[in-house]
Protein backbone atom coordinates (compact mmCIF):
# COMPACT_ATOMS: atom_id res chain seq x y z
CA UNK A 1 0.00 0.00 0.00
CA UNK A 2 1.32 3.45 -0.86
CA UNK A 3 -0.16 6.71 0.14
CA UNK A 4 0.13 9.64 -2.33
CA UNK A 5 -0.53 13.01 -1.19
CA UNK A 6 -1.09 15.61 -4.64
CA UNK A 7 -0.24 19.24 -4.47
CA UNK A 8 1.30 19.85 -7.81
CA UNK A 9 -0.40 20.70 -11.41
CA UNK A 10 0.29 18.18 -13.67
CA UNK A 11 1.72 15.45 -11.54
CA UNK A 12 1.55 11.80 -12.60
CA UNK A 13 1.44 9.23 -10.31
CA UNK A 14 2.05 5.43 -10.53
CA UNK A 15 0.42 3.04 -7.88
CA UNK A 16 1.17 0.05 -6.52
CA UNK A 17 -0.36 -3.37 -6.92
CA UNK A 18 -2.06 -2.91 -3.16
CA UNK A 19 -4.58 -0.49 -2.17
CA UNK A 20 -3.54 2.71 -2.76
CA UNK A 21 -4.73 5.78 -1.12
CA UNK A 22 -4.54 9.44 -3.71
CA UNK A 23 -5.35 12.50 -1.98
CA UNK A 24 -5.89 15.62 -3.19
CA UNK A 25 -4.72 18.99 -1.81
CA UNK A 26 -4.68 22.20 -3.23
CA UNK A 27 -3.13 22.69 -6.15
CA UNK A 28 -3.24 19.27 -7.19
CA UNK A 29 -4.91 19.55 -10.61
CA UNK A 30 -4.36 18.14 -14.19
CA UNK A 31 -2.91 15.13 -12.67
CA UNK A 32 -3.03 11.91 -14.23
CA UNK A 33 -3.16 8.90 -11.20
CA UNK A 34 -2.65 5.20 -12.62
CA UNK A 35 -4.08 2.63 -9.47
CA UNK A 36 -3.12 -0.71 -11.11
CA UNK A 37 -4.71 -3.76 -9.14
CA UNK A 38 -5.67 -3.49 -5.33
CA UNK A 39 -8.58 -1.51 -3.84
CA UNK A 40 -7.59 2.13 -4.68
CA UNK A 41 -9.13 5.23 -2.79
CA UNK A 42 -9.28 9.03 -4.58
CA UNK A 43 -10.30 11.78 -2.42
CA UNK A 44 -10.68 15.42 -3.03
CA UNK A 45 -10.26 17.55 0.09
CA UNK A 46 -13.43 19.28 1.06
CA UNK A 47 -13.16 22.81 -0.81
CA UNK A 48 -10.45 21.69 -3.39
CA UNK A 49 -12.17 19.30 -5.57
CA UNK A 50 -10.73 17.11 -8.26
CA UNK A 51 -9.97 19.90 -11.82
CA UNK A 52 -8.75 18.35 -14.82
CA UNK A 53 -8.36 14.77 -12.89
CA UNK A 54 -7.47 11.36 -15.30
CA UNK A 55 -7.52 8.35 -12.65
CA UNK A 56 -7.25 4.99 -14.19
CA UNK A 57 -8.64 2.75 -11.56
CA UNK A 58 -7.65 -1.12 -12.87
CA UNK A 59 -9.26 -4.05 -10.96
CA UNK A 60 -10.05 -3.93 -7.87
CA UNK A 61 -12.91 -2.25 -5.30
CA UNK A 62 -11.88 1.19 -5.81
CA UNK A 63 -13.38 4.44 -4.60
CA UNK A 64 -13.64 8.09 -5.48
CA UNK A 65 -14.74 10.78 -2.95
CA UNK A 66 -15.05 13.96 -3.17
CA UNK A 67 -17.91 15.45 -0.46
CA UNK A 68 -18.05 19.05 -0.32
CA UNK A 69 -15.59 19.13 -3.68
CA UNK A 70 -15.91 20.18 -7.11
CA UNK A 71 -15.31 17.49 -9.72
CA UNK A 72 -14.43 19.33 -12.91
CA UNK A 73 -13.32 18.46 -16.18
CA UNK A 74 -12.10 15.38 -14.87
CA UNK A 75 -12.22 11.49 -16.49
CA UNK A 76 -12.32 8.66 -13.70
CA UNK A 77 -12.25 5.39 -14.65
CA UNK A 78 -12.87 2.85 -11.65
CA UNK A 79 -12.04 -0.30 -13.90
CA UNK A 80 -13.29 -3.60 -12.80
CA UNK A 81 -14.17 -4.78 -9.70
CA UNK A 82 -16.93 -3.80 -6.94
CA UNK A 83 -16.14 0.35 -6.85
CA UNK A 84 -18.42 3.16 -5.16
CA UNK A 85 -18.39 6.93 -6.45
CA UNK A 86 -19.45 8.92 -3.06
CA UNK A 87 -19.91 12.46 -4.34
CA UNK A 88 -22.07 14.65 -2.89
CA UNK A 89 -21.83 19.11 -1.72
CA UNK A 90 -20.16 20.20 -4.34
CA UNK A 91 -20.15 20.76 -8.26
CA UNK A 92 -20.09 18.39 -11.02
CA UNK A 93 -19.03 19.23 -14.61
CA UNK A 94 -17.98 18.22 -17.86
CA UNK A 95 -16.74 15.12 -16.10
CA UNK A 96 -16.98 11.11 -16.90
CA UNK A 97 -17.04 8.29 -14.28
CA UNK A 98 -16.98 4.89 -15.83
CA UNK A 99 -17.05 1.92 -13.86
CA UNK A 100 -15.80 -1.69 -15.69
CA UNK A 101 -13.89 0.12 -17.98
CA UNK A 102 -10.93 -0.85 -19.30
CA UNK A 103 -7.37 -1.44 -17.43
CA UNK A 104 -4.28 0.91 -16.87
CA UNK A 105 -3.22 2.33 -19.96
CA UNK A 106 0.73 1.79 -20.70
Amino acid sequence: MANFLINTAGSTIEGTTDADLVEFITGGSAATVKGKDGADVLKATAGYGLQGITFFGNTGADVVSATDADVIDSNIQLGQGNDSAVLGGGDFNSSTIKASSATTPS
